[in-house]
């Protein structure tokens, strides 16, 4: 289709959330196979699917240069932060900072009761929280992972939700097709819940956005780091 919209998704995490990237590149692919219709071809970039042969610039910088012609860059950890998946978040968020592109989504996976976290993860989440005003998305299990995707994916889509996403029966049905089952997702237990706080979650998420955005270009400017700072803790409360 010669008029199709492109949208570039870059995933990057080490190998112990190797289970959660495939959940969700089979999400992708499948919301790919709805998007079609309306002229918007979704593009996932995991480095599993890159040529593992030694390229001129080296890997890594392959893989950077996908990251900066990216629109989303997620950024997966669960118990620790390896060197490669920092880079690559490094990467991303120097290249919004210039150019407003790609959008970043930190997911953190909780820990089991016998897990641990590194202390290259608990130095990360420092370094995000104090230093970068950036709010990262916990999540128990993959549909609460998934529904998040959904719902950032939809914002940047065209702003104009051309998709239906809908609740029925317990179930996040986008197009009349179940991606998600509410019963896994602590933060929607009811559908008017549901609803109500997805409406909310948006307009806060849109509101760090914008303020992330600003404190990006002006890092400086205390006002702006104040106003980044409530709408997180705002947004984080919602997300409980």
């Amino acid at each position: 289709m010669s008029n199709e919209r492109v949208v570039k998704i870059f995933m990057a995490s080490s190998d112990e959330l190797e289970v959660d990237r495939a959940k969700l590149g089979n999400l992708v692919r499948h919301l790919n196979d709805m998007y079609r219709k309306y002229g918007i071809y979704i593009e996932l970039f995991q480095w599993e699917y890159f040529d593992a042969s030694y390229g001129c610039q080296g890997k890594q910088e392959e893989y950077n240069e996908k990251v900066r012609e990216s629109d989303m860059f997620l950024a997966f950890f669960h118990k620790k932060a390896g060197e490669f998946t920092i880079n690559e978040f490094d990467v991303a968020l120097k290249h919004f900072g210039e150019t407003a592109k790609p959008k970043v989504y930190t997911y953190v996976r909780d820990l089991e009761p016998e897990e641990k976290e590194e202390d290259s993860l608990k130095k990360f989440k420092e370094r995000l929280y104090k230093d970068m005003g950036h709010y990262w998305c916990r999540y128990g299990n993959t549909d609460t992972m998934k529904l998040h995707f959904v719902l950032q994916f939809q914002l940047l889509e065209t702003n104009r939700h051309i998709s239906s996403l809908e609740v029925k029966n317990s179930k996040v049905l986008l197009d009349n097709q179940p991606i998600v089952d509410l019963n896994n997702v602590p933060f929607a237990a009811n559908n008017d819940a549901f609803i109500s706080m997805n409406k909310r979650k948006l307009k806060l998420e849109e509101k760090v956005t914008k303020y992330r955005a600003k404190y990006a270009q002006n890092p400086k400017n205390t006002d702006i780091r104040e106003e980044l700072s409530d709408a997180l803790q705002e947004l984080e409360e919602v997300c409980k």
